[in-house]
């Protein structure tokens, strides 16, 4: 059992990059909760009386067909401290995207990419002279909301603008509010999918709006833009300063209704996951927990100013505390647990500041780091083979090296990130290699080395699941490993009685790991590479190799070589 490297990326159990959103009428409510907005003295709401709703006809989600223009992409490494992109359509429309510090929790490679065309988007003016971006990484949940400026090419009215989303490759396309500045086309987003602005009417709007989206958070977002468009609308016909203060008044009072229904149903499917004793359930509804939250936060709102911080605490600790007890239960016979404990314990602590009175999850977050090093020790083997030969000759040599690692965890000063490290002997195989050729001898011997394990880590990130679904799946994920495997040196020679010789001398096995994985090298180091593709086997992880064996005719690395690299229990 052990985790091998290959040119895919691995599917692990890691809950805690998780997480999306679910139908919040999936669950049924066993009672009806109450939410006060407390600064205000507002009248209760009951979770019975106005909880999210499909709207009327129930029809079923729409879907889109986007296509791409993969060649005016853009991109940027975005750190916690925030960045800007800015991205032009083959119709002129600009499109600047804006990440606030403390969007996103660790470094991310964030991509925006116009749309070509979508044929069948669902407005009679089509993308017009505006339209559409996908961005990625699909499904990033922020933790503040960036905004989406949209230029169009050529202007549209307020009554014209149909602004939508979408996830993954078109599925769940629903309408998607505007801010309430008519003076630009600007979005306002808390997780990545894919964003723009149609040409439509009232009608083609109501349309659209009549298909419910799957997903909670998308029927969140369809409810708020009709609010928006109304408020937008009138905002739009040159309207006094006191006409103006009502319209957003009007608006703010709409919007709080509904954020109040909206948290009281989240209470709800919380309660009834956390009743159900089904992972996925509560893998959901805390996902959805913490988009609403990001929701809440941009409107300057949060638990406690809706007066529901004392309801959700203990059913949000509860939820967690329950993951976390299921993962290390199973983590001594499962050493994918591992992952998924750091993955729930990373989820907890973004929870824990999400939200001030949710700051006491960070400690069940940091049982569930204890509980992950307390599950097992885990080792690195490496096993690679270099081949050498002549066609002419017929002969070849395998070198081969070996080493096992034990691996000590380290946390990094976030207090969930887990590093391994180790290093131990990266020996020759100890019998000397054979000819392939029976009657031919080898003689000489190789100069050993270190492999040392700068880091193994599991690569935990912020990502929507789609919860839609009633089994819901984690997404995937990988692990990361950075090694150092030295400078062996090999003398060998290949003595044949027809009089056919060879000599393997010098850094052989090394130039020709470095050949093969340059792809992989640190910083144009010859010895450091780091392995970040892992695949999975049956349970969890499976042999199997690094690179394959190749031809060493015609290749422009002259020998075969080929490696397995695991990480396995250290018994």
């Amino acid at each position: 059992m052990g985790a091998i490297r290959r040119n895919r990326t691995i599917t692990l159990g890691i809950v805690a990059v998780v997480l999306s959103s679910t139908v919040l009428v999936n669950y049924p409510f066993a009672t009806a909760h109450s939410l006060s907005y407390s600064s205000s003295g507002r009248s209760i709401v009951h979770a019975n009386q106005h909880a999210v709703e499909r709207p009327a006809g129930g029809s079923d989600p729409l879907a889109v067909s986007p296509t791409l223009d993969t060649a005016r992409t853009v991109s940027a490494t975005v750190t916690s401290a925030g960045g800007t992109l800015t991205a032009t359509a083959a119709n002129g429309a600009v499109f600047t995207l804006t990440i606030p510090a403390g969007a996103i929790p660790d470094e991310e490679d964030i991509t925006m990419t116009p749309i070509a065309s979508i044929p069948d988007l669902p407005f009679s003016g089509g993308l017009a002279g505006a339209g559409a971006v996908q961005l990625g990484p699909e499904g990033l949940i922020l933790l503040n909301a960036a905004t989406l400026v949209i230029q169009p090419s050529s202007p549209l009215s307020i009554d014209e603008q149909c602004p939508f989303s979408w996830h993954n490759a078109g599925d769940d396309f629903h309408l998607f509010p505007l801010t309430l500045d008519i003076t630009t086309i600007t979005m306002q987003l808390t997780h990545f999918s894919g964003y723009g602005t149609g040409s439509g009417t009232s009608s083609d709007r109501g349309a659209a709006a009549s298909h419910s989206p799957g997903r909670s958070t998308s029927q969140l977002e369809q409810q708020i833009q009709k609010l928006a468009q109304d408020a937008r609308e009138k905002l739009s016909l040159n309207p006094t300063k006191k006409q103006t203060k009502k319209a957003v008044k009007s608006y703010n009072q709409d919007l709080l209704d509904l954020l109040l229904s909206t948290f009281a149903s989240l209470l709800s499917t919380l309660q009834q996951a956390l009743l159900s004793d089904s992972e996925s359930a509560m893998r959901c509804a805390l996902s959805n927990l913490l988009d609403s939250l990001a929701l809440l936060h941009n409107k300057d709102l949060d638990l406690t100013i809706l007066g529901v911080s004392d309801q959700f605490v203990p059913t949000v600790t509860a939820t967690l505390q329950k993951l976390i007890s299921k993962s290390s239960s199973r983590c001594p016979s499962n050493l994918s647990e591992i992952g998924n404990l750091l993955g729930l314990a990373k989820f907890g602590f973004v929870l824990a500041g999400a939200d001030s009175a949710l700051s006491g999850l960070s400690k069940t977050a940091q049982s569930a780091v204890d509980a992950a090093l307390k599950c097992g020790s885990l080792k690195m083997n490496f096993d690679s083979t270099v081949t050498m030969g002549t066609s002419e000759t017929q002969v070849t040599l395998d070198i081969t090296l070996k080493a096992s690692v034990a691996l000590k965890p380290t946390i990094d000063k976030d207090g969930v990130s887990v590093k391994f490290t180790g290093q131990g002997p990266l020996n020759h195989d100890p019998e000397p290699p054979q000819a392939s050729v029976i009657y031919c001898s080898v003689s000489g011997q190789g100069t050993n080395s270190t492999l040392n394990v700068i880091s193994f880590e599991f690569e935990l990130k912020l990502r929507e699941v789609d919860c839609t679904s009633g089994d819901a799946e984690p997404p995937s994920t990988a692990f990361k490993a950075v090694i150092d495997v030295g400078r062996p040196v090999e003398d060998y020679r290949v003595n044949c009685p027809s009089g056919v010789s060879g000599v393997a001398n010098g850094e052989i096995w090394r130039g020709q790991f470095f050949c093969r994985h340059q792809h992989d090298a640190v910083n144009g180091s010859g010895s450091q590479f780091m392995i970040n593709n892992w695949t999975p086997g049956g349970s969890p992880f499976k042999e199997g190799t690094l690179c394959g064996s190749y031809d060493f005719t015609g290749t422009a690395c002259p020998l075969a070589e080929s490696a397995i690299i695991e990480v396995t229990r250290d018994q």
